[in-house]
């Protein structure tokens, strides 16, 4: 009673009969116990007497289990045969022997056999052990599949994990784990982690004192870090650590997730550059506009006080001082309300070729001792732009690269065609992607430190002296912003100086459209 209700719960649950594969040298045993598998509701793939037709016919029939003598025909015995399926096929093998020596039963081990069945055997120790061995099979399948789906899971993420036992030693390592640390993972476990994930501060070069200090159940919290990768090289991360528990809560050791931020940082430091600029050029732009309109009246003041005067009047050259100093500081007005968006353009289609091409000769002339070179792209689209505005801001850049190259050097001006994508755009939060006329403006000079770069577009950022100085890039920052383009700079301390202008290209020729007023 106790067999038909096992057999009636197992067929409940499987659809079709196990088939299972007999390996018997004695040939009344095996037609015995093919019988008696039979009886039991199991398909009897084959029968056969010897190790090396037991692997040939499981590579045939890939049963769901092998019944397997350990004496058997042949030169592969039972044990050699179990261990060659279990490595080729992965299938449960249980054991049929007369023999329970201790020689045989630790050979038997290695092969991680599911089951023995002594002889002499009935029906029902078959079927437990058999059912059993099928039961452990499935749940050792299923536990396999997982893992497989956790590593690959694992793999296939994008961040790094190193897990570590309860000594703090490396467990398993991901693909990403192993390129940013620099650490193969063979080479890796059981390595300290400590040595494998080197971390310091973000801020300052100051090593973390235990990266799997948190040890609180459920504390995932993560931060900002540097890691030091085998071959020195730095990588900003964002880490967490957390425990690993089995079933019971008992701690097996600890998980280290840790990504890549650098992008991430680059772009926060990107919108905060963006967003100080454009809080100064708010402020700077309402200021001009205000103060522009105090210099018109002095100007227009100025005027008529010259013109009611002769010319032997004392106060003449004082009239004419204070005309031109409120000519020089309209004129810097002008540029402020440019940094601040608040200028009048007209933006119209405009060929960026031929307004460098007809600077070329003021260009090669600006300064001796540094060579021009020209590289302007045939079939260069137009650019949305104000012509004078982007004529003055050639100027401007040109008069920089030279006033660097003091000793002489290279300046030079390239035009091309480009496409900005949206990983563009990620980095830059203001420009949108699609085609752009691009002007480049390069020098050989005395470049500049990270520092003076962060503050490059800042109106009177400067290392020059001089009424004005510090405004021109500014302007032309406000300029291009205001044209919807995009300018960005790039700079090596004693090696030069690149700018890069990027303005909307338009699909038509130069002259083709009407102009457009620009924003105020």
């Amino acid at each position: 009673m106790i067999a038909t209700a096992q057999r009636e719960e197992r067929h409940e649950v499987r659809v079709r009969p196990a088939r299972i594969l007999v390996v018997e040298d004695e040939r009344i045993v095996a037609r015995s116990l093919r019988r008696q598998l039979t009886n039991l509701s199991y398909e009897v793939v084959g029968s056969v007497p010897s190790g090396e037709e037991s692997v040939r016919l499981c590579d045939v029939t890939r049963p769901d289990l092998v019944l397997m003598d350990i004496h058997l025909e042949g030169a592969v015995d039972g044990v050699e045969a179990a261990a060659t399926i279990r490595k080729r096929f992965r299938l449960p093998v249980v054991y049929l022997t007369a023999y329970s020596n201790t020689e045989i039963l630790d050979r038997a081990k290695l092969t991680e056999p599911f089951g023995y069945i002594l002889k002499p055997y009935d029906e029902r120790d078959l079927l437990v052990v058999i059912e059993t061995a099928l039961h452990k099979h499935l749940m050792e399948r299923r536990q396999q599949q997982r893992e497989m789906w956790v590593a690959a899971t694992i793999k296939s993420i994008g961040v790094a994990v190193v897990a570590t036992d309860n000594g703090g030693c490396v467990t398993y390592m991901n693909p990403l784990a192993e390129r940013l640390t620099g650490w193969a993972a063979d080479d890796a476990l059981g390595q300290p982690v400590e040595g494998v994930v080197r971390l310091v501060q973000a801020d300052v070069p100051q090593p973390i004192p235990s990266l799997l200090a948190p040890s609180v159940p459920g504390d995932t919290s993560s931060r900002r870090m540097r890691l030091i990768a085998r071959n020195n090289s730095e990588t900003a991360i964002e880490n967490s650590v957390a425990l690993i528990s089995d079933e019971q809560g008992v701690a097996m050791g600890k998980v280290v997730v840790f990504r890549d931020v650098t992008r991430q940082m680059h772009q926060e430091y990107k919108a905060t550059q963006a967003e100080k600029v454009e809080a100064i050029g708010q402020l700077a732009g309402g200021v001009a506009h205000a103060f522009n309109n105090l210099m018109t009246t002095v100007l227009g003041y100025s005027e008529i006080m010259l013109q009611g005067m002769k010319p032997d009047d004392p106060f003449v050259d004082s009239a004419r001082e204070i005309q031109r100093a409120a000519t020089r500081t309209a004129t810097l007005t002008q540029k402020l309300m440019a940094f601040g968006r608040k200028s009048i353009l007209t933006v119209r289609p405009v060929d960026l070729n031929a307004v460098v091409s007809g600077l070329a000769q003021v260009l090669r002339n600006m300064q001796g001792g540094v060579r021009l070179d020209l590289r302007l792209e045939p079939g260069l689209g137009s650019a949305k732009a104000d012509a004078d505005q982007l004529e003055e801001a050639v100027l401007i850049l040109a008069r920089n690269a030279c006033e660097a190259m003091p000793n002489g050097g290279q300046l030079s001006i390239q035009t091309a065609n480009v496409e900005l994508g949206q990983d563009y755009a990620l980095d830059h939060p203001e420009v949108r992607p699609g085609p752009y006329a691009l002007l480049t403006v390069s020098d050989t000079g005395t470049g500049m430190d990270p520092n003076a770069v962060s503050h490059l577009f800042e109106p009177f950022f400067t290392r020059k002296a001089g009424v004005g100085a510090g405004l021109g890039l500014a302007a032309i920052y406000g300029f291009v912003k205001q044209c919807d383009g995009d300018i960005t700079v790039e700079s090596v301390l004693h090696e030069g100086t690149t700018f890069r202008v990027y303005l909307p290209r338009n699909t038509g020729r130069a002259e083709a459209n009407a102009p457009v007023e620009g924003k105020e």
